[in-house]
């Protein structure tokens, strides 16, 4: 992983759910949000990395299935979804002529 921004947690964020100093090693530095069960098929959740050296984390990291997305990326997504969803049920012509579907790319 690479980090998205230089951020620091000198506590846990508000969504960690991970119950910190039940785990031996590495794991006890990670954050890790709920699963949230978007359909039958898709559970995404947050986590980020802490360096108990420096207290720099690595994320956060939306995590969809297999997939690793920063913040900006899901937003980049849920909009071109969002897009794409509301041309599959237009009924007019000029609602396919403002639909920008190049936030995929």
């Amino acid at each position: 992983m690479t980090s998205t921004q230089s951020l620091r947690y000198d506590t846990c964020p508000v969504w960690c759910t991970a119950d910190h100093g039940s785990y031996d090693g590495e794991e006890d530095h990670l954050h890790t949000g709920a699963d949230l069960h978007v359909s039958d098929d898709l559970v995404v959740r947050l986590c980020a990395y802490v360096d108990p050296g420096s207290g720099n984390a690595d994320g956060p990291y939306i995590y969809a299935n297999s997939d690793e997305w920063t913040p900006e990326r899901a937003r980049q997504i849920s909009v071109g979804l969002v897009a794409l969803a509301n041309l599959a049920e237009s009924r007019t012509p000029d609602t396919v002529a403002r639909c920008d579907v190049g936030l995929l790319a």
